[in-house]
């Protein structure tokens, strides 16, 4: 069993206008989540999500500090209608890519469907005790990925989503500093 140690320093980061903290608290966390805080950190076990769909904003940025121990995802503009769509940023010890899902129903059944955007080598791999930021920018049709606060490129895609919220899941992996920003 992985456990998180407790931070060595308080973190203190000075946050943009607008920037909203998400399950960074117990009260923050629904009743059904299969996951827990542990050091303030999320802790998302099983193949699980966790979903926050308010404030909705087309243009919005998504980020979080990412301890892996297997593959995490975290997406943006998700919507719930009748066919969720997302850009997902699926995120792996040594690279992340950057997706279009969208879900249909079809003969009764959820059939998704992926496109890949784009896939960048991350650079280096890291191992399961690092923390690593991850940060998913959607502004227009513009979506820029950022690792340590450095960008690793920008996509243009026209698929034109409408506002959504946003979507943090993992086979098995620790999320904290989890801010959305819509802009």
């Amino acid at each position: 069993e992985n456990t998180i140690p407790p931070a060595a320093t308080a973190q203190t980061e000075t946050l943009e206008p607008g920037a909203i903290r998400l399950w960074d608290t117990p009260d923050k966390i629904p009743p059904n989540f299969e996951g827990y805080l542990e050091n303030s950190a999320l802790v998302i076990k099983g193949g699980h999500c966790i979903c926050c769909f308010k404030p909705l904003s087309r243009d919005a940025i998504f980020r979080a500090d990412v301890r892996m121990i297997a593959e995490a995802y975290m997406a943006i503009r998700a919507a719930v209608a009748n066919t969720p769509s997302y850009y997902g940023l699926f995120i792996s010890p040594d690279n992340v890519e950057l997706r279009y899902c969208n879900e249909d129903l079809v003969k009764g059944r959820v059939a998704q469907r992926q496109r890949r955007l784009c896939r960048w080598l991350l650079p280096r791999t890291y191992g399961p005790d690092e923390w690593v930021r991850f940060e998913l920018r959607a502004i227009g049709d513009e979506l820029t990925v950022a690792v340590n606060g450095q960008p690793l490129g920008t996509i243009h895609d026209t698929s034109r989503l409408e506002p959504g919220g946003v979507t943090l899941g993992a086979r098995h992996s620790y999320f904290r500093n989890i801010v959305y920003v819509p802009l």
